[in-house]
């Protein structure tokens, strides 16, 4: 599961386990695969197969699959301190404002909309800024991951220019920056929950960075966010710069595997074996099945069998 072929094996897996399982099922697994120093590896190898299994360029990694689910593990795992570093600052002037930045006059008189706007664009200012310039101190190995999915998207989709930085945001926005400015709680930059009027700025925060991200304006979906097209506008050629920039990093240092594998294998070791356990019965029909190619089967019971050697592990 964390060596060479988890790409392979992560696609048989999907097929096998609810969407509610691959949630845990790939924490456990970047965790397992970080004590045996090979987690790296095992994202690039899960995140190129859902590359090449994927035909549209615009639809890559907008589901939750296990490839998906398992960088979000990881950025979990490694870039808190970025988060709190980078958005900290800025979310806690918000939390001490507790001033209303609301744009829709169905929810805000209208002669407090132009004073709310300018302190939107404000806040809005302040966490780009912290984000341009925060690609020296996002965690080198996920600076590394972030190239790998350009290469790879580049060498898929060779025409199409805007899946180069899809392939980045939608990982560093779309399941980490965007979340932790919506939910600061969640991703421990701030102890309480925002009240009500700070939460909703952080919304309007969350959507303007989000949209800035895709490059994509706001419209009559939300027209009382249109005001905000003109700062999505201005930093589109910087927000560019800055996906290509944290993307810019060919080589890190990636520690040899260990064996054995460290005290911290044996919970999330435990949890993957249970969930391979219960789906056991559908891998040997699948290994079983006239359709699978021989490949497939091959890797099916090489996962039994690392399931047979985990288990001795543990024990």
């Amino acid at each position: 599961l964390t060596g060479p072929n988890g790409g392979k094996l992560s696609l048989i897996l999907e097929g096998i386990l609810g969407a509610a399982e691959r949630g845990q099922f790939s924490a456990d697994l970047v965790h397992a695969a970080e004590s045996y120093s090979s987690v790296i590896p095992l994202l690039i190898s899960v995140t190129k197969t859902e590359i090449n299994a994927t035909i549209h360029a615009e639809t890559i990694f907008r589901g939750n699959s296990l490839a998906t689910k398992g960088v979000d593990a990881y950025m979990k795992l490694t870039a808190s301190q970025y988060l709190e570093t980078v958005l900290g600052p800025t979310i806690k002037n918000i939390y001490d404002s507790k001033s209303s930045c609301e744009m829709d006059p169905t929810r805000e008189k209208e002669e407090n909309i132009p004073k709310n706007f300018e302190k939107l664009q404000k806040y809005a200012n302040s966490l780009i800024d912290a984000i341009f310039s925060s690609a020296p101190i996002c965690p080198p190995a996920l600076r590394y991951l972030f190239y790998n999915l350009q290469q790879e998207v580049q060498h898929k989709y060779p025409d199409n220019q805007q899946a180069r930085y899809a392939v980045v945001s939608s990982f560093i926005f779309l399941r980490h920056i965007c979340p932790a400015i919506l939910n600061p709680k969640l991703f421990s930059i701030v102890p309480d929950h925002p009240d009500q009027k700070t939460a909703r700025t952080l919304t309007l925060l969350s959507k303007t960075i989000q949209n800035l991200a895709n490059i994509v304006e706001f419209g009559q979906k939300e027209p009382y966010m249109i005001k905000m097209n003109e700062f999505i506008k201005a930093n589109i050629d910087n927000m560019k710069k800055f996906l290509n920039e944290i993307a810019n990093c060919p080589k890190v240092e990636i520690k040899q595997a260990q064996e054995p594998p460290s005290a911290d294998i044996v919970r999330p070791g435990a949890a993957l074996m249970r969930y391979i356990d219960r789906a056991g019965d559908d891998l040997e029909k699948k290994a079983g099945s006239p359709d699978s190619p021989s490949e497939d089967k091959q890797l099916i019971r090489t996962v039994l069998s690392e399931l047979d050697r985990m288990q001795k592990d543990v024990i």
